[in-house]
């Protein structure tokens, strides 16, 4: 078997609520529900829980980029002759958004962490295989560090889903898929498949980037689920040839 996997991770439209606190409290106890697709133990025995993509590089950026701000909103009291009281006021705004930035990170990734970890530990997560269509540039955003700028290149994609009786399902919601400091030219010019408009959003054998892996919590619809759970190259490797071995002959064909 030699599938291509897909070099950029979908997010859904559903990923609030797949990280929910709702269901951070359905997945607190043990599932009695057996696997539909068989591939969380392939899962499970090639790699850690997953931490969607979160390491501690990240927290130690925020951390960097919060210092950084900090020393900036202090820099009204060097100047000399600056009444306090005014370079109070430049100063708190310039440090409270220094502050609240990787505050918000880290609650922003609190639901996250133990949604992973606790479904992880519980047997809750199902695993279907996917296919990745081709790809349409939506939006760019710029974001500004003291170590230089950032862009991010928004595109949109569909997905179909493979099932072990050998049906698929296309997700009728498009996912999201970001990419940093690449833009859409250089992606094409590596083989990634551009979509020019909307409507030539498509996802086939022929048509794609490739393979990664949806997660779904125990008896939800797989339309409910995420690809974006931040699983190991080799643990997609191993449920694929899973699938190819146990699964309809030739499902991923």
């Amino acid at each position: 078997m030699n599938l291509r996997l897909c070099n950029y991770v979908p997010s859904s439209p559903h990923e609030d609520e797949f990280f929910s606190k709702e269901n951070i409290k359905r997945v607190s106890t043990p599932t009695t529900r057996p696997d539909a697709t068989g591939l969380r133990e392939a899962v499970i025995n090639n790699g850690p829980c997953p931490s969607k993509n979160h390491t501690k590089f990240d927290f130690l950026f925020q951390l960097f980029h919060m210092g950084s701000i900090v020393i900036l909103g202090l820099f009204p009291f060097a100047l000399t002759g600056l009444d306090f009281r005014i370079a109070l006021l430049i100063s708190l705004p310039i440090i409270a958004f220094g502050i609240s930035k990787p505050v918000r990170w880290l609650a922003s990734t609190h639901n996250e962490r133990t949604l992973l970890r606790t479904a992880w530990a519980n047997n809750w997560l199902e695993f279907y295989p996917v296919l990745v269509g081709n790809f349409y540039h939506f939006d760019t955003k710029e974001e500004k560090n003291p170590v230089g700028d950032d862009h991010y290149y928004f595109h949109q994609a569909r997905i179909m889903v493979f099932f072990p009786d050998g049906s698929t399902e296309v997700l009728p919601e498009l996912a999201t898929v970001k990419a940093v400091d690449y833009p859409p030219e250089l992606m094409r010019s590596d083989g990634t498949a551009i979509a020019e408009n909307p409507d030539d959003l498509r996802v086939s054998p022929s048509v794609n980037n490739g393979w990664t892996l949806l997660a779904v919590l125990a008896g939800d619809p797989v339309s409910t689920g995420t690809p974006n759970i931040g699983l190991k190259e080799q643990q997609i490797e191993a449920a694929l040839a899973q699938v190819e071995r146990e699964w309809a002959p030739g499902i991923l064909n």
